[in-house]
């Protein structure tokens, strides 16, 4: 089992306590219209093989407006899911080979690249964990990635992740500029809305609140 780097560093800051349907959101932007997408989470999943998928961040509909999410699944595995256009037809779903194998409770850092286009007809995958290369993944078939009017959540009212989490990042494609980055560790506790470096407002959804995790 893998315990997590980040635990002594993290324990005692304050975090997004996720509890029953919570979530933190802000709503969309214009610069979300990503081609490519990299997107990052550190967060301490009370249980890292939940009874139900669980997902981490996204900006997505459940059956319609369709845009991306991370997740993990009741297997451990971390998956990416898009739709191309925002309906279901168009839906793909990448998991990771492995399980990630975590303690529960364990702080990671979870991140996700989609190239949807190598230059050679494929779309192209890579998981991260804890700043390393898990696994990638080349599929043939070059993809896009649908651009949702929905919030850009951590957790989700129909998937929630249970745990705390610390920080998020959207890039403006890979490796690009942060386009949201909230970091839940500079804020003050039960403070229920801020707005991060990048100048995106986000609000705190009950069940979830700013606490010490």
């Amino acid at each position: 089992m893998i315990t997590g780097v980040s635990i002594p560093a993290r324990r005692g800051n304050t975090a997004l306590i996720i509890g029953g349907s919570g979530f933190a959101s802000t709503p969309d932007h214009a610069s979300f219209a990503t081609t490519n997408l990299d997107v990052e989470v550190t967060v301490a999943l009370n249980d890292w093989t939940p009874a139900t998928t669980q997902a981490l961040v996204g900006q997505s509909g459940i059956i319609a407006d369709i845009g991306w999410s991370l997740a993990i699944s009741t297997s451990g595995t971390l998956s990416i899911d898009w739709s191309a256009d925002g309906t279901l037809g168009a839906h793909f779903d990448q998991p990771t080979t492995n399980p990630l194998g975590f303690d529960n409770g364990s702080a990671h850092t979870l991140r996700a690249q989609l190239n949807v286009n190598d230059g050679s007809g494929n779309r192209v995958i890579t998981f991260y964990v804890d700043g390393r290369q898990f696994e990638q993944f080349t599929v043939a078939g070059t993809t896009a990635v649908f651009d949702s009017t929905q919030a850009l959540k951590c957790s989700h009212q129909n998937l929630p992740a249970h745990g705390a989490f610390y920080s998020a990042v959207l890039r403006d494609g890979i490796n690009g500029p942060a386009l949201a980055n909230p970091d839940f560790t500079v804020i003050p506790t039960r403070q229920p809305t801020f707005t991060d470096t990048a100048g995106r407002p986000w609000t705190m959804t009950a069940p979830a609140i700013i606490g010490v995790a």
